[in-house]
């Protein structure tokens, strides 16, 4: 064979591919679950330690902290993996949820904001792995033709996925449980998914593109290849391994991986800025049950993925990801213009937020914010790293907002909402005019890994 993974992606989607993306999207549910969650129960879990006023300068500050002490520690556990995940993606899969589960059980037991914010800081490492490893364990086993919306299903849809589960179960137990145990009970209860999902991750086998251009193992190859096509492949498949520099690919590949990494981060601002200071939006409109706020929106959001699902492969990621961020920018300019006509009320508030949400995950929530760029356009040999770039970027992002909008939001700042209107109008520009589609293309000929 020519290309020995040609075989992969012409097959047809099958329970392999399903049941890889279900074991993966553990990581990216947690992150939505937890960072929802958080916001959430921010008034309880501040008023646990004194702080009575969310607003106040002390309050501000711990809800900035808490919120980004986890992005902090994605910068550890992202280029630590990454560099990892060439001596093989498998071998420290199930680290990653490992360490999300310790630390956000240990939330429960936290005698103080400082504690509280290092078990966080914990949590952060272990999804700082995760971002790296699942989406390459998904993609690295994919077809060509289904990559994409198992990237986007998996990833994307279950961190909205978490988030929804997060906004019911705070519903639920509001005013059941007092408010100390409440906000404890609701993070720790965080660690359950990630424990779970240990042992089927390390049961999971090696990616078949690890063995064939960085380990050149061809038993294990074939062996894998059969277990995803519950076929016999022959006997004749002759691997090569890439055996160029990492000096001359990150050469050739950095500019890939840094375009990448600069859409995530336009991305992450305006979806986590959504997400963290959802009881400030709340407040701005007149409306006093942001879980429930946030339940409408993710019912857009959903409707936003069933879009994606359906077009990607006949319109493409590129074309979808430039519709998602344009639709996110004129979303969040009206919203801007309405409150600065002092206009905005309920309905049209949670609408707009609503739509914002829908419109990024018709596209960039779908492409950049899954990995798509970094696992499809940087070859097997330095996937990792242009993943953990990627990851990178998308986790600046998320410190932008975080240290950038609560000022702006706790002063009901319509210049909040300029500034993600105006964020997301430069995805658009950059989605135009340098981002090569990808979809239904192996992920060698998306990355122009041309095997030699």
């Amino acid at each position: 064979m020519s290309n020995p993974f040609k075989i992969l992606d012409e097959v047809s989607l099958r329970w392999h591919h399903i049941k890889m993306m279900l074991v993966a999207a553990v990581g990216t549910f947690t992150d939505g679950y937890d960072l929802t969650m958080l916001g959430l129960v921010l008034t309880p879990l501040l008023a646990s330690f004194g702080i009575s006023n969310i607003k106040s300068s002390i309050g501000v500050f711990w809800a900035t902290w808490l919120n980004a002490l986890p992005i902090f520690g994605f910068l550890i556990g992202a280029p630590v993996f990454g560099y990892l995940a060439n001596k093989g993606r498998k071998r420290f899969y199930g680290v990653d949820v490992a360490l999300m589960s310790i630390g956000a059980g240990l939330q429960f037991i936290a005698q103080s904001l400082v504690e509280l914010a290092i078990f966080r800081f914990m949590i952060g490492i272990g999804l700082g792995a995760d971002y790296v490893l699942s989406p390459m364990m998904v993609a690295e086993h994919s077809n060509a033709r289904d990559r994409g919306r198992l990237l986007a299903i998996g990833f994307g849809g279950f961190w909205v996925f978490g988030a929804l589960v997060a906004s019911l179960l705070a519903l639920m137990f509001k005013g059941f449980l007092n408010s100390d145990l409440y906000w404890r009970v609701m993070l720790a209860s965080g660690a359950i998914p990630p424990l779970i999902v240990i042992y089927l991750r390390r049961r999971f086998p090696e990616t078949p593109r690890y063995l064939a251009r960085i380990a050149g193992d061809v038993k294990e190859f074939s062996k894998v290849v059969r277990q995803v096509l519950k076929a016999d492949v022959g006997t004749d498949i002759t691997l090569r391994t890439d055996d160029r520099g990492y000096g001359e690919l990150l050469r050739s590949y950095i500019p890939y991986m840094l375009l990448g990494a600069s859409l995530w981060y336009l991305f992450d601002i305006p979806a986590y800025g959504q997400g963290f200071f959802i009881s400030y939006i709340a407040n701005i409109i007149g409306y006093n049950n942001p879980a429930l706020m946030n339940i409408i929106s993710i019912g857009f959001t959903y409707l936003g993925a069933l879009i994606f699902w359906l077009t990607q492969p006949r319109l493409g990621s590129k074309v979808l990801q430039a519709v998602g961020f344009g639709g996110m920018a004129a979303s969040f300019f009206v919203f801007a213009y309405l409150m600065h006509a002092s206009l905005i009320g309920v309905i049209s508030g949670i609408l707009l937020f609503s739509l914002a949400k829908f419109f990024g995950q018709v596209g960039p929530g779908s492409v950049v914010a899954v990995g798509a760029h970094g696992v499809e356009l940087s070859p097997t040999k330095v996937r990792g790293i242009g993943q953990a770039i990627n990851v990178l970027g998308g986790r600046l992002g998320v410190l932008t907002t975080t240290f950038v909008l609560p000022a702006l939001l706790a002063a009901n700042s319509p210049y909040a909402y300029v500034f993600l209107g105006a964020v997301s109008l430069i995805g658009v520009a950059l989605t135009v005019l340098f981002v090569p589609e990808t979809a239904n293309k192996g992920l060698e000929e998306a990355s122009m890994e041309f095997i030699h």
